[in-house]
């Protein structure tokens, strides 16, 4: 089971209960991981990250670019850029609490 936000009281999730957004793909020199969601990035600080062999992390995203037109995300934990030079994909995802309602999704314009 996942547990859900570092300060709010422990809910128990499963893979199922969460809401994709998007994947990460490949890794940059700099630490930088290529973000590909309709989701924008500034709205996001946490995301949970699903590997291929299903290990679940919950990130917070530091920092973002975009170059060359492509949205580019760092976490705060370092080894997950490790984690993602053996992968060709992960996929990103929230608690469904946190995933974006249709009004919301509608005031945003995604």
């Amino acid at each position: 089971m996942l547990g859900h936000g570092p300060t709010q009281m422990m809910k128990e999730l499963s893979i199922n209960d969460l809401v994709q957004i998007g994947r990460l793909t490949s890794v940059r020199d700099d630490g930088f991981i290529r973000f590909i969601s309709d989701v924008s990035v500034d709205l996001l600080s946490e995301v949970y990250l699903i590997f291929p062999d299903d290990r679940v992390f919950l990130v917070t995203i530091c920092d973002h670019k975009l170059h060359g037109g492509k949205d580019y995300v760092c976490f705060e934990e370092p080894e997950v850029a490790d984690e993602m030079r053996s992968v060709k994909q992960t996929r990103v995802m929230l608690a469904p609490d946190d995933a974006p309602t249709e009004a919301t999704v509608e005031m945003i314009g995604w």
